[in-house]
């Protein structure tokens, strides 16, 4: 004896309809967000289109808008390419030892005594972060092995660090 069960069909929104509804949310938050600030020009000044109201518009809130976005498509970005790199889904700059690499290197600067002014500071962060990625790739005979221990070696390499 046999039998069927049907199930109702749960439709899919597939990647076109991911997209769209992304979008959409960013459209939506984006316009909050360009109501939102410490100066008194609230959302019926911006639709009402003064002379303040287009100077904090175009002076604070919409740089800092689309700095937001820039920076979250370079995020959103680099972690889809360390993904795609190391082959694994659930790759991230702490389980492959970056993290850790970029705060050895400042550090050790201001363990030795320099100070340094922020963007040199972050030039040497991200100079540590590549060592420690370059290093991880070595222990884990450059990827070649398979994921799983490049994985491995980079956690290795974190917990000791911790210590």
């Amino acid at each position: 004896m046999t039998t069927t069960v049907v199930t109702p069909a749960v439709p899919r929104l597939g990647v076109a309809g991911v997209f769209t509804a992304a979008v959409a949310a960013i459209v939506v938050v984006a316009a909050v967000h360009l109501t939102q600030g410490t100066s008194s020009v609230g959302l019926f000044d911006l639709l009402d289109t003064g002379d303040e109201a287009m100077r904090v518009l175009l002076a604070s809130r919409l740089p800092r808008l689309l700095a937001a976005i820039a920076v979250g498509l370079a995020l959103g970005t680099s972690g889809a390419l360390l993904q795609s790199i190391s082959r694994n889904p659930l790759a991230s700059p702490d389980t492959l030892a970056v993290s850790s690499g970029a705060y050895l290197a400042v550090v050790a600067a201001a363990a030795l005594g320099l100070n340094l002014p922020t963007l040199p500071s972050g030039g040497l962060a991200f100079l540590g972060g590549l060592a420690a990625a370059g290093l991880v790739m070595a222990v884990s005979a450059g990827g070649r092995s398979g994921t799983t221990r490049l994985i491995l070696a980079g956690r290795r390499r974190r917990s000791r660090s911790r210590r």
